[in-house]
């Protein structure tokens, strides 16, 4: 049986047990994402100088929304708002602008499919269409923590406008949907590149709350709690003693292990390891740890260069600075931490870096939106660009001198021999299918007990032997990650000790247990039949 270190694993360790992890419950947005599609949307706007509006609040920084009616595939949500977005992309050679569409914004009943808002956006800088979307679709494979994606024709007023990505928007509803809960702090990564040059760093500068105003976007209106736990976490990091044993408390290092190596898989350099950007993070209420939330990855595949010339052979640890992005240099520069880290990567290379599965998803995206991609008039590459990239690479020529754009199916194959290749050299072997023993061998002076009733109905014991005095925690989860028991969680002596799970309150179904200690991590499958 598979073991995995740690609960950011459980949707990997599903798919190896057999088990379907889509619910039979409709979640908000599945109608829009289930599928790749290309929703018809026309905006109609109130006013006839809408253009101007758009682009006046735009650059007020203000993000204020103009009133529109949005007809969704013959559907009409009534008053919607509309505000232009972006920033980099903001400058699309053919004025074509990315867009957010608020939906509740002057309705706060109004919603589409369940959604309070989708992003559109304008693939600046990728011919193919498909970077944004060929990622996130990997992320959602391999339980990543991100939006979903897809795509929409998108007419003003009944006129043709041009082709969008269409994006899932990051909020209450979308945490709920990821996490089991909502109120807890959600920040955004700022994207200050003018005067003030701000990044969300994770750097210490002092204690006082307003240093980090500026620094992150506190998307949690009205917190009091906000800002004091990211002073902590931010204390913690950069002035403790022993990230080894803190960061664990305070952060889901599983799934922020996972995100780093999908942005290091896919080079996604417009991220926190080289800008400093492009993510949100969330203090779950369910676990008092930091979330980390991918987003805006529409340069990956080496689209943003970021200093890194060699894209598909970027380093398996790669990092612009370890000072200046202290989150993930204090984990490289931990061998615990670091070497975690690289078997979160050795798991996604081996299981979800398939490059066949993924040439076949990239052509029947590629067939899905190929007419859509021709007929856009104001796209910024030509339909021959489109082709080529998918394939190979492209050299654009500029102001600034020739630009390589890596192709899609070129740089994974690359891509999937350098990772390949760098671990095998730091004697990581990814190419066996049972990884119990490299990902978490079992100590010596700690025995678990493997019989207990499995299913079960309604208690079952778990036991175990601990040889030295440790911490432990032994919790149960649902299949979305969610804890909905805590069987113990203090510090143990050495000795036998066991402990009765009642599931009385819980309905029949799957779940999961993690046991964990100081030197010791697993998680195993219950299936509960009442």
């Amino acid at each position: 049986m598979f073991k995995f270190q740690t609960i950011g694993y459980f949707f990997i360790a599903l798919i190896f047990f057999g088990i379907s992890v889509k619910s039979s419950a409709q979640n908000p947005g599945d109608n829009i994402f289930s599928e790749t599609q290309v929703f018809n949307i026309n905006i109609n706007f109130y006013y006839p100088n809408y253009w101007d509006s758009l682009e006046y609040y735009y650059n007020l920084g203000t993000e204020i929304y103009i009133p529109a009616d949005v007809i969704v595939e013959g559907d009409t949500l009534i008053n919607v708002g509309v505000r232009f977005k972006g920033n980099s992309s903001y400058s699309h050679p053919n004025n074509k602008k990315s867009l957010r569409l608020g939906i509740d914004e002057f309705d706060g009943a109004l919603r589409w499919d369940g959604l309070k808002g989708v992003h559109l956006n304008n693939c600046y800088g990728d011919p193919t269409f498909m970077r944004e979307k060929i990622y996130l679709d990997f992320c959602k494979d391999a339980g990543i923590i991100a939006p979903r994606a897809n795509y929409a024709k998108v007419s003003f007023n009944d006129t043709l406008f041009a082709f969008y990505s269409l994006i899932e928007h990051v909020d209450k509803i979308f945490l709920n949907t990821r996490f089991g809960n909502k109120n807890g702090d959600l920040f955004k990564a700022v994207d200050d590149f003018g005067t003030a040059n701000l990044v969300s760093d994770f750097k210490w500068y002092t204690a006082v709350e307003d240093s980090y105003y500026n620094r992150y976007e506190l998307k949690t209106d009205g917190s009091l709690t906000a800002y004091p736990k990211l002073i902590t976490l931010l204390d913690s990091l950069n002035n403790g003693s022993n990230v080894e044993t803190t960061l664990p408390i305070l952060i889901n290092l599983s799934n922020l292990y996972n995100s780093v190596a999908a942005d290091i898989i896919f080079a996604n350099l417009d991220s926190y390891i080289n800008s400093g950007r492009n993510f949100y993070f969330y203090f779950n209420t369910a676990t008092n740890k930091m979330e980390w939330v991918k987003w805006d990855v529409g340069l990956s595949f080496g689209d943003f260069s970021g200093g890194v010339s060699n894209f598909e052979n970027l380093n398996a640890s790669y990092i612009l600075n370890s000072n200046e992005r202290p989150l993930w240099g204090k984990i490289l520069s931990n061998s615990v931490l670091k070497n975690n880290y690289l078997y979160s990567l050795c798991l996604l290379n081996k299981d979800f870096l398939n490059t066949a599965n993924l040439f076949q998803h990239i052509d029947s995206v590629a067939n899905t939106i190929r007419s859509f991609v021709y007929s856009d008039t104001r796209k910024q590459y030509t339909n021959n660009q489109f082709e080529l990239n998918i394939l190979s690479d492209l050299s654009i020529s500029g102001v600034g001198g020739t630009t390589r754009i890596p192709g899609l199916k070129s740089f994974l194959t690359a891509r999937k021999t350098s990772i390949s290749n760098q671990l095998a050299t730091l004697g990581i072997d990814c190419s066996g299918t049972d990884l119990e023993e490299e990902v978490n061998p079992l100590p010596q002076e700690f025995i678990l007990n493997q019989n207990y009733p499995n299913p079960f109905n309604p208690t079952t014991t778990i036991s175990f032997s601990i040889g030295k005095p440790e911490f432990v925690t032994l919790k149960v989860y649902d299949l979305l990650g969610r804890e909905v028991a805590v069987l113990f969680n203090n510090y143990l002596n050495q000795g036998n000790y066991r402990f009765d799970f009642n599931s009385s309150p819980l309905s029949s179904g799957v779940y999961l247990y993690r046991l964990q200690t100081e030197s010791f991590d697993q998680t195993k499958q219950m299936i509960l039949l009442k």
